[in-house]
């Protein structure tokens, strides 16, 4: 029985290190080059404070914008709904930010009701492919990749993987994410991502 318990035990802990050392390859690998050809930059929302952008959603955003200059590409989707008692979506909050620094709010898309990772892809993944815009480059932080990418490849997108390089989630923080991430990655292939994803928000892990 003893035997069987560690040959278990040895089985998880192995398919954990793998998962992990993909979480970890996803978080370090920017997919982006100057002849990449997508139709969107799909920003996965965090939260802000009364229209304001969090460090975190500031970050992301401040990346997308510099691969929107950079890049040919038609749209910016943002995303991300609010909860009781916001004035504002984070989808909401980050049009704005965008907007202020020079982007047509015409080439914006808004997912404006998500407030999980898969809430927010799956809803982004249905007005974008209703639109024909099926290839996509993923903004959000590195450790947050290889489980978004997964779930938008679930719902039939292309994705061109684009870590955020200054996120403000460091030290400690960061290798919680890369474990909590690693055991939803783990976890959702397992049974499904939808249950692991109720994580609107990341903003609590930045003092």
């Amino acid at each position: 029985v003893l035997k069987g318990l560690y040959y278990r035990f040895a089985m998880l802990l192995a398919y954990f290190v793998f998962t992990f050392s993909q979480v970890y390859s996803a978080a370090r690998k920017d997919s982006v080059s100057t002849n990449t050809q997508a139709d969107v930059i799909l920003v996965l929302g965090a939260a802000q404070f009364n229209g304001t952008p969090s460090k975190v959603l500031q970050a992301r955003l401040d990346h997308a914008l510099e691969l929107f200059n950079e890049t040919k590409v038609q749209y910016i989707v943002v995303t991300g709904g609010k909860i009781t008692g916001d004035t504002s979506s984070e989808a909401g909050a980050s049009a704005d930010y965008l907007i202020q620094r020079g982007v047509p709010d015409d080439r914006i898309l808004r997912e404006v009701n998500g407030v999980s990772t898969y809430d927010s892809i799956r809803d982004s993944a249905k007005f974008l492919k209703e639109r024909n815009l099926k290839k996509a480059i993923l903004v959000t932080d590195g450790f947050h990749q290889l489980r978004s990418k997964l779930i938008a490849e679930e719902f039939g997108l292309e994705v061109i993987t684009s870590p955020v390089i200054n996120s403000p989630i460091t030290g400690k923080d960061k290798w919680v994410n890369y474990l909590t991430e690693t055991g939803r990655v783990s976890l959702g292939r397992i049974i499904g991502f939808r249950r692991v994803s109720r994580d609107s928000s990341l903003a609590h892990l930045i003092k």
